[in-house]
């Protein structure tokens, strides 16, 4: 999932072609990371493009939600405020004031 995280990922696709069960993979993924296949997927991404969001001030918010596996940008800024509590473009703009004051921004 790391590698492809991109891609258009589903629990029946990973299961088909680990030869699981769909439902028992789940169990297990749950079981190993506490987390649900979707919901993983969904911070792997949301992590990813706040990486973009840091690195690629000349990408807007729709091309890096794009590029992280969000053909919507709306549901990428969503569940971005989900994770981190402000937009992408409210991150961005904190990051920026950061850079400016010669901080580090966390990663």
């Amino acid at each position: 999932m790391s590698a492809q995280y991109a891609e258009p990922v589903t629990i029946e696709g990973m299961a088909e072609a680990l030869g699981y069960n769909r439902a028992y993979l789940s169990r297990l993924f749950k079981r190993e990371t506490g987390l649900s296949p979707a919901t993983f997927l969904s911070k792997l991404r949301i992590g990813h493009g706040r990486r973009l969001l840091r690195e690629r001030p000349e990408l807007t918010v729709e091309q890096i939600a794009s590029s992280v596996g969000f053909p919507d940008a709306l549901y990428f800024s969503k569940q971005f405020r989900r994770w981190h509590e402000q937009s992408p473009t409210e991150y961005r703009q904190t990051v920026a004031r950061s850079n400016k004051k010669g901080a580090v921004p966390d990663r």
